[in-house]
């Protein structure tokens, strides 16, 4: 009998060191919806095991309330449940199980109150927000509206009581998102759109047409259009010179053009001297963005304008091409500029970016012109002015490039209108220059 007994709990002794090759089933415990009474979203990682809850700046992060809680199939978390209340202030490791363990980390963070302004040019754009009682850096990271995907930008410390950061090589025309995070806490995105990269219509003059200057048709007027019926996005002084002359300052030309191609044209610009009858009045060869409204006889002759077109965005250089061929000034036909006489002639071609609420009426009868140096509504401005000749008399015109860099007088406002105006006598407008100086212009363009 011992030895039956013996036997068998040898046998059973035995089967206690069989090895279990039963294998479990490999099955993933994720947390699939989460949410706390009033939070602003959630945000849920499988790949990361982590749940992220971004809460306003209100909340109590020491006591959240659960609301809903979801898990895969066949998990359960025994640390959580519908009602119950957690604390988030730092972050919260659960454990969802299945037949394996899997660890996930429950963390919040709050949204920043940043009310972030933006100053959006073509390619690149500044940001600013408040950063009254802030303690830590700042950092303004941006996306584009159809990209999940955020740029960020330098760790930056408040100046000023205010976070200011440029944004550089954004896409012109673009819709992009933009907001402000503050040790791992986000604020609000804020929608912003940059400047389009926009040009005057014609900057190339290549189209022109024909007006008749009177009823009888007897006389016409060039204008770099199409046609009149798209407007007077481009005017010239050839109805006051017309006036008269039976020729017009400002004409089309074809032969001597910046670039080669079918139907490519510049624009030639002549100072004249038009007279009738002994009665005559200097006029520089020009032509502007604006509009020509009417000849003016009395209290002198003259001629009033609107100058500007409209325009909104904000341009970092205008650029083109240009030749020159001036003579020496034998015209002071009021007397300003009587020192003049004698020296070479100057072209200018001019840039200005206004905020006028109308386009600006010059009148050259009463010498009422734009302040270029001090008219507030002036928020950018350039120019070019030379004596110098680009080709010598009786040789074919020689185009050279030009680029006025525009400078801001005020980063801020956006402009409403913008004045190019090409002249062949700098002094025209004060009906001072030379009879003959040639400008030619071409291939205008605006670089952002």
């Amino acid at each position: 009998m011992k030895k039956a007994i013996a036997i068998i709990m040898i046998a059973l002794a035995a089967s206690c060191t069989i090895k279990n090759d039963i294998d479990y089933p490999l099955v993933p415990g994720n947390i699939t919806d989460f949410s706390v009474k009033g939070q602003l979203r959630v945000e849920i990682s499988e790949a990361n095991r982590t749940v992220h809850v971004e809460l306003p700046e209100s909340a109590l992060a020491s006591s959240l309330e659960i609301e809903r809680l979801t898990l895969s199939d066949g998990a359960r978390c025994e640390e959580l449940a519908v009602g119950d209340i957690i604390d988030l202030s730092s972050p919260m490791t659960v454990h969802v199980r299945t037949y394996q363990d899997y660890v996930w980390t429950i963390f919040a963070s709050t949204r920043v109150a940043a009310e972030i302004e933006v100053n959006a040019w073509a390619h690149h754009a500044v940001f600013s927000a408040d950063a009254k009682g802030a303690q830590v850096p700042g950092i303004f990271q941006w996306r584009r509206s159809d990209s999940s995907e955020w740029t960020d930008g330098e760790e930056i410390s408040a100046q000023a009581d205010r976070f200011v950061f440029d944004a550089e090589g954004l896409e012109a025309g673009t819709d992009y998102y933009v907001r402000l995070t503050l040790a791992g806490s986000s604020s609000s995105e804020i929608l912003f759109t940059t400047e389009a990269e926009s040009q005057v219509a014609n900057m190339n003059f290549d189209e022109w047409c024909q007006e008749p200057y009177n009823s009888s048709g007897s006389k016409l007027s060039w204008y770099p259009a199409p046609d009149m019926s798209v407007g007077r996005v481009w005017d010239s002084a050839n109805m006051g010179v017309l006036t008269l002359s039976s020729t017009c300052s400002t004409t089309p030309e074809s032969q001597f053009v910046a670039v080669e191609g079918d139907g490519k044209q510049a624009a030639r610009m002549e100072s004249m001297y038009p007279s009738f009858l002994g009665v005559g009045r200097f006029a520089a060869g020009n032509l502007l963005t604006g509009d020509f409204i009417e000849r003016v006889l009395t209290p002198s002759l003259g001629a009033r304008m609107y100058w500007g077109t409209p325009f909104t965005t904000r341009p970092s250089t205008l650029k083109g091409y240009y030749a020159y061929l001036p003579k020496e000034i034998d015209h002071d036909d009021i007397g300003k500029h009587p020192d003049l006489i004698g020296q070479t002639d100057e072209m200018q071609i001019l840039v200005m970016l206004c905020d006028f609420d109308s386009p600006y009426e010059v009148n050259t009868a009463e010498g009422k012109f734009i302040d270029q140096e001090n008219d507030p509504s002036i928020i950018g401005y350039g120019k070019l002015e030379t004596s110098q000749a680009t080709y010598a008399e009786g040789e074919n015109p020689k185009y050279v490039p030009f680029e006025v860099k525009i400078e801001y007088r005020d980063t801020e406002r956006k402009p409403k209108y913008v004045i190019i105006n090409s002249c062949a006598s700098r002094y025209g407008d004060d009906f001072t220059g030379a009879v003959g100086s040639v400008l030619y212009v071409d291939e205008f363009e605006f670089v952002y």
